[in-house]
């Protein structure tokens, strides 16, 4: 049976209540882990239900965003690394935003849209509030029970806000109330009230906004046109940016075949060396893409020459990321793994990865509008790959290997300590195998005195958000397992 558009509206507003109070119990004060996941699921069947309202058939290939959603979300629920926490937020928000955006926009082969971040996408996400007129209209129509439901659903979370803001205002109506409500905050009320009422009203304008997309029925479509550049114009710049790149690169080649005494004799410290220009040479890299996508969007690489130049540019540019990864292995074998140096690694993967997709996209003439869309999902899915392992739990293991294996003489425990529960159970194996006296470089006590010392801490810390389940995540349980027994 097909509603009409008041009975719609009703289900959209229920659907954004919903989403609301599951925003109240999860997110208010536990904006990660496993609160967002359970949130993030929720969001995915509204989505979802939403499209059903219509009887448009809905993009299928909006599901392939659900795929790095769904890798993300495990990473969210099994590791309380922040790095997860917050690279996972970023993740989440990108894909929901592009699976809800799509799922519900006009039924259109993927081939067909020349971009996934239309205009209409970002202000529809980012302020979908312009939908609630169009909402308010649709239900103003329809039984008189229905405005009565709507007006309760509406008035309910102004009336906790106006209320504890009485009840601070006024010392006997505070007592009054608190006579009939035992055990409230009303402070926590007034914020989090506040918080509930925006996020009411986008859930309910964003839900609008997804039923409705299907009625302009206007679908970017893509264009064969490329910019009319005069032919010598482009191949010059890139003659001249690549001559650049071969002189840097003439300058790395004694350093790729020299050894550690090579660089020392060159009047650099082997630290300075390794550590020096890293980041810079990613940037570098970085940059090389963009102008390398902007030549192929503009003008379609129907010159041989621009190919090839193009080409050419990209090919120096693998080396010079394999000069930052010379660079970067070079610091890690002297000083050890750390997080920064781990997702510097995982960096330089990821943009070798876009670079060989783009050059295959290159040889084999795909349009750039379908070169984009495919490494927007390429993207999405590299860093989400990465945060479904324990980064922590193998930063540490490395280190712990190279100090046990005699590659060092110490063992950075203050780094280490740094660390999340991911880190923990490593860390409470080295304290059971290190030696009870022994004092680390730059110590002042015994490295398993001051390990047991913060393991202790931890142990505590642990335990006392272990009284709500929202405050842990899986790894959060294994290292009090791992920590159960420590003396």
């Amino acid at each position: 049976m097909r509603l009409n558009s008041s009975q719609n509206a009703l289900i959209v507003l229920g659907i954004g209540a919903l989403l609301t109070i599951g925003y109240h119990i999860l997110l208010v004060e536990w904006p990660n882990n496993i609160p967002l996941a359970i949130f993030v699921i929720i969001l995915i069947a509204a989505a979802i239900a939403l499209s059903r309202l219509r009887a448009e058939r809905p993009n299928a290939w909006a599901y392939l965003f659900l795929i790095p959603a769904g890798l993300t979300l495990v990473a969210e629920i099994l590791y309380a690394s922040s790095i997860v926490s917050l690279l996972g937020f970023i993740i989440l928000l990108v894909t929901l935003a592009l699976f809800a955006f799509w799922l519900t926009m006009p039924h259109t082969p993927l081939k067909e849209v020349s971009s996934l971040w239309t205009s209409r996408f970002v202000i529809e996400t980012i302020a979908p509030f312009p939908a609630l007129r169009s909402f308010a209209a649709s239900i103003s129509t329809g039984k008189k029970s229905l405005h009565i439901l709507s007006g309760v659903l509406l008035a309910t979370p102004f009336l906790f806000l106006i209320g504890s803001l009485f009840a601070s205002a006024d010392p006997l109506f505070y007592k009054v109330i608190t006579g009939i409500f035992t055990n409230w905050d009303f402070t926590h009320i007034i914020q989090s009230g506040l918080k509930d009422i925006f996020f009411g009203f986008f859930f309910v304008a964003s839900g609008w906004a997804m039923f409705t997309r299907t009625r302009e029925q206007t679908v970017p479509r893509a264009t064969d046109v490329p910019l009319d550049l005069n032919p010598t114009t482009l191949p010059t710049a890139l003659v001249l940016i690549n001559t650049l790149f071969l002189l840097f690169l003439a300058f790395q080649i004694p350093y790729f075949f020299g050894d550690q005494a090579f660089v020392q004799k060159a009047g650099l410290a082997y630290a300075e060396y390794a550590r020096s220009g890293f980041f810079q040479l990613i940037l570098v890299a970085g940059i090389v893409f963009i102008i390398a996508l902007g030549v192929y969007t503009m003008t379609q690489m129907r010159h041989r020459l621009d190919k090839i130049l193009t080409l050419a540019l990209i090919a120096q540019t693998y080396v010079v990321m394999l000069s930052a990864t010379t660079r970067l292995s070079l610091y890690t074998d002297a000083y050890g793994l750390t997080l920064s140096r781990w997702w510097a690694g995982i960096s330089i993967l990821i943009i070798a990865l876009v670079l060989t997709l783009f050059c295959l996209a290159v040889i084999a003439r795909i349009h750039a509008f379908q070169l984009v869309k495919m490494l927007i999902f390429v993207a999405l899915l590299s860093v989400s790959i990465p945060l479904t392992l324990n980064a922590e739990r193998l930063v540490t293991e490395h280190n712990i290997r190279r100090f046990q294996s005699g590659q060092t003489k110490t063992v950075d425990l203050n780094y280490l300590l740094l660390l999340s529960s991911d880190a923990v159970p490593a860390l409470v194996r080295l304290y059971a195998q290190l030696p009870k006296d022994l004092v680390l470089t730059g110590m002042s006590s015994p490295a398993a005195k001051i390990l047991s010392e913060n393991l202790v801490v931890k142990r505590e810390a642990l335990n006392n958000a272990s009284k709500d389940w929202r405050n842990l995540v899986v790894s959060d349980y294994q290292a009090i397992a791992a920590l159960a027994g420590l003396k």
